[in-house]
């Protein structure tokens, strides 16, 4: 069986640009509201679906994103960042303001691959992390798998510091609220 490494980037928010990087195609780019988790999750599965470099763990990841889209969001623990095409979803961003988690872009940022090379992705990214700025955190984090484009090319963006883990760290567990 072959060893996969798993990377953290962590940035210290304080040194976020002001400025958003710009994108070539006009979007909106807005926090998700109750009632979108299905446009949030085909967006998710759309754009890890069309990334071979997550054949071998595909459904392991899409399990743990479904727990994050309908159980951490549906609860209000997990907050969503939209980026849209008209009434398309074409990038989606899961994140957890909470400084004791060791990855607070729950589900990393994704873009369909036909948006990809565009800006968006590096978009979207700033805005995650503006906004968990915004929400208190003072640092943040995403855990991904290396070698996948995001690795190679977004994450190190906007000053991240990377360090090769040798386990992943478990997500959050969500369960429903009961009055």
């Amino acid at each position: 069986m072959i060893k996969v490494s798993v990377v953290k980037f962590s940035w210290d928010l304080t040194q976020i640009p002001a400025v958003p990087p710009l994108m070539s195609h006009p979007t909106v780019l807005r926090l998700a509201e109750t009632g979108e988790e299905e446009g949030i999750w085909t967006t998710l599965e759309r754009s890890l679906m069309s990334d071979p470099s997550w054949t071998m763990d595909l459904k392991v990841r899409l399990d743990e994103l479904r727990q994050i889209v309908y159980r951490g969001f549906s609860e209000k623990q997990v907050d969503f960042l939209v980026l849209e095409d008209g009434n398309r979803f074409i990038g989606v961003s899961g994140l957890l303001a909470d400084p004791v988690q060791p990855r607070n872009l729950l589900t990393g940022t994704h873009i369909l691959n036909e948006y990809r090379c565009r800006g968006a992705g590096s978009l979207l990214l700033h805005s995650s992390l503006k906004h968990l700025r915004e929400k208190g955190l003072s640092e943040a984090s995403v855990v991904t798998r290396a070698n996948i484009a995001a690795s190679r090319f977004l994450y190190p963006k906007f000053g991240s510091k990377m360090e090769v883990l040798s386990e992943t760290p478990p997500l959050p567990q969500f369960s429903k609220v009961r009055a």
